[in-house]
């Protein structure tokens, strides 16, 4: 097999659910082990390290409440976890249906509209253009080149 793994085996497997939630519990079990562990490039556990591990085993019916606790928050939590991506997915729709009506201008009143309501003239952005194109203009100076000099 490999050096970095080894099989434990329970002589009372009642105590397996309760044993599984203290080793990858992140302050009991997991921060013993790291703890424990010895080698810079890929951390191990030998077997002595294995065989002198300590844990509080409560009595069994205590050990069954607490797993039952736990995988409880599990459930709890996953179903928060589910509400979550739900909310998410939501909100991405939301957002997309927002940025559609703004685009159309369903958000807020037209310059068109307002002008109708309070009984002014209102100009389209077409009428705007023809009636800028129409007004002559001042002929603008002759700009210089950049680098080249005037002749005085």
């Amino acid at each position: 097999m490999s050096q970095h793994v080894a099989l434990v085996r329970l002589t009372y497997r009642r105590l397996a659910p309760f044993l599984f939630h203290w080793i990858v519990s992140t302050s009991h079990g997991r921060k013993q082990l790291l703890e424990s562990a010895y080698g810079q490039g890929k951390p191990g556990l030998n077997l002595d390290i294995t065989r002198d591990v300590s844990i509080a085993i409560p009595p069994l019916p205590e050990q069954q409440e607490i797993v039952r606790r736990v995988e409880k928050l599990f459930a709890f939590a996953d179903q928060i976890e589910a509400r979550l991506k739900y909310a998410q997915a939501h909100v991405d729709r939301l957002a997309q249906s927002l940025l559609a009506k703004a685009l159309r201008g369903e958000l807020v009143p037209t310059e068109a509209e307002l002008a109708r309501r309070e009984g002014r003239p209102y100009e389209s952005a077409s009428e705007l253009l023809k009636r800028i194109r129409a007004t002559p203009t001042k002929a603008e100076p002759a700009r210089r080149k950049r680098g080249t000099a005037s002749k005085a």
